[in-house]
Parts: C-alpha cells; sequence; structure tokens
C-alpha cells in the first residue's frame, strides 16, 4: 500500500485568464476548483495510474469540507481511501492563473492548527504495515515545529515503511533528521533547506543529517538522483559525457535518446534529462515525480533500477505539465512518451 500525508492541504482553484496583466482587470472563467496540496496530487496521480492508495492529512472548515466533496466526485477516488483527520481550523486556498499555458501561484500559508492534531495523525498511522510506502509532501502549517516531521517519519520507519519526503525549509531538514529513505526537493528547494546552491552539496548534507536517497529536480534542468549505498546505474547524458545512447527521431521532429545505464560510484549524481519539453501547467510535475518514485518503489524496492525509474519519472512529469490542472495527467501523451523511451 502506499500512503500520503499531506499535512496543509489546500483547495486548488486555477483561473485561465488569457489577458493576464498586473495591476489591471482581467476578464476570466469560471475558475476549476479541486482538491489539492501535494500528498493529495500525488495520491489523485497514483489512482489514475490505477494504483490504490491511502490519503491522511489535516483537514477542517467549510473549505475542507468542499474539499472532500469535490474528492469524492473525481474520476479515479474510488482507489483512494480517505483517512484525514479534523485539523479544528479552515482548510487554506491555492490560486493559479494562467495564461497561455504559464501559471502563476498564490498559496495561502493556511492557520497554525492545534498541536494535539499530530497524535491524531500518528494514530492514524499505526494501520501502515511493513513494505508499505509512505509518501510525505508539502507544506507545513505555520507556527509547525519542525519535530513533527521528524516524528511523521520515524513512526512510519517504526513500522516498516518506507518514507519519501518532498517538503521544504527545516522540515525537509527535519525529515531527513528522521531517516526519510528519498527526499525528493527541487533545487530552490534544496538551496534554502541547506544553504548552498551546488546540487551535490545540498545533496550531500541531507544525507549526513540522516537522509538517504536524494532526488533533485529542476523543472528543464531535469533530476539528479543521489543515491548513496542504492548506487548501480548511471544515465549516460550523451556520448561526449563518456555514456553510451543512440539518438534517433521519433517521426515528429522530436529527437529520442536510447539510454543504457553503466556502474557508478555512490557519489556521482545520476542524471536523466526531461522526457519532453512541454508548454503547460507546471503545477503538479513535481508531485507526479513523487508518484512515479513511490510507485516505483513499492513494486521493486529501493534498491532497484533507479535509471528507469527516474525515466519513467520524468514522462509522467511531462504528461502532467500538459494536463490542465494538477493531480492528473494527458494519457496520451504519457502512453506515447512510454513507447518513445522504451519505458514499461
Amino acid at each position: 500500500m502506499i500512503w500520503t500525508i499531506t499535512p496543509n492541504p489546500a483547495l486548488d482553484v486555477t483561473y485561465q485568464v488569457p489577458d493576464l496583466e498586473l495591476g489591471k482587470v482581467s476578464p476570466a472563467a469560471t475558475p476549476t476548483r479541486l482538491p489539492g496540496g501535494k500528498g493529495l496530487n500525488v495520491a489523485r496521480t497514483l489512482a489514475q495510474l490505477g494504483v490504490r492508495n491511502t490519503a491522511t492529512g489535516l483537514l477542517g472548515g467549510p473549505t475542507g469540507a468542499e474539499f472532500m466533496k469535490l474528492l469524492q466526485e473525481l474520476p479515479h477516488t474510488n482507489l483512494i481511501t480517505s483517512a484525514f483527520v479534523d485539523a479544528g481550523v479552515n482548510t487554506r486556498s491555492s490560486i493559479a492563473l494562467v495564461k497561455n499555458g504559464n501559471a502563476t501561484v498564490v498559496n495561502e500559508t493556511g492557520h497554525a492548527v492545534p498541536t494535539e492534531v499530530w497524535a491524531v495523525v500518528n494514530a492514524q498511522l499505526e494501520r501502515v504495515q511493513p513494505g508499505d510506502v509512505v509518501a510525505l509532501c508539502g507544506s507545513f502549517p505555520p507556527e509547525t515545529d519542525p519535530q513533527v516531521a521528524t516524528d511523521l517519519v520515524q513512526k512510519c520507519k517504526q513500522k516498516g515503511a518506507i518514507v519519501l519526503a518532498d517538503t521544504s525549509g527545516p522540515y525537509l531538514l527535519a525529515a531527513a533528521a528522521g531517516g526519510a529513505d528519498v527526499l525528493k526537493p527541487n533545487h530552490l528547494e534544496l538551496a534554502a533547506a541547506t544553504g548552498t546552491t551546488d546540487v551535490a552539496q545540498g545533496a550531500h548534507a541531507l544525507q549526513a543529517a540522516g537522509g538517504g536517497i536524494v532526488v533533485c529536480s529542476a523543472a528543464e534542468g531535469g533530476m539528479n538522483a543521489f543515491l548513496g549505498k542504492h548506487a548501480g546505474h548511471k544515465i549516460a547524458q550523451s556520448e561526449n559525457a563518456g555514456g553510451d545512447t543512440a539518438n534517433d527521431s521519433n517521426g515528429d521532429g522530436h529527437s529520442v535518446s536510447h539510454v543504457r545505464s553503466h556502474p557508478h560510484d555512490e557519489d556521482e549524481p545520476l542524471f536523466t534529462p526531461p522526457a519532453r519539453l512541454v508548454s503547460g501547467n507546471p503545477t503538479g510535475a513535481g508531485d507526479s515525480v513523487v508518484a512515479a518514485l513511490a510507485y516505483r518503489i513499492s513494486t521493486c524496492g529501493l534498491s532497484g533500477d533507479w535509471a528507469e525509474y527516474l525515466a519513467f519519472a520524468s514522462i509522467l512529469a511531462a504528461a502532467t505539465v500538459a494536463h490542465p490542472t494538477a493531480g492528473g495527467f494527458d494519457e496520451k501523451l504519457y502512453n506515447q512518451l512510454k513507447v518513445e523511451k522504451h519505458v514499461s
């Protein structure tokens, strides 16, 4: 079973604003309103893949009630078991303004929650079984002690689960300190948490703090995975980089790289480029990376083929950008890219 923990979910409100100009009145059609937050996006993406999962976190107030109502109305959500806990405060909203496929996102920070709600979340996690995969995703409510993140990770590991963490700031460091098996910051989050813009140094800082594999994403810059003791394969970036790749055309003008993997040491990052540069809404692309990794780890474990894991993640991320809203992906592009990249 895959679990997602969303400490600070949001009701995602997305406006299409073709004539958006700051400081001016801009007309927009009726927005889409969807349950969101990073963990819930992961849960919904997994459900679209046909993967049953359990979603927990904090919800409350009128927005929380709307969140649950909308969740129950979405396709595939029969595969999501809800285990959300009453936050005692109203759930926040996230506003996306999309112009010509480019999104400007305004995230409410949310409200501080009573400290006792975390004990209730921990009680839900008593149901976690050995071998389950738990993804701790997104921000935490204001004024939350970072120790909460450490405790959540340690609780799941004590139950025998594999833990992925995709959070930021002191909570990213706290998840590492708790022994998270995989940490998935983007390059900006990694720099903010560790104080260095050098991705390798930042990844090694998280590992020194107690974390395991670090997967750092950088949108068009692709992904680097620092595998540590799980090192075993390297994606060759190009023939000039000493790798073994073959390039051809897929028939629509796009170059395709068929990548073969090579052994490497644990200090060398494993790199994968974007499956395709796609114009669209990037909100949720990182969440799809987490969903892809959680899915692969749940079936193949931490010591599987990470070159394939990252290739699959890059495909799902690209298909998510092509989808109008977070929490879903363009199935046509997803299937096309799987064929092009020889990923099952």
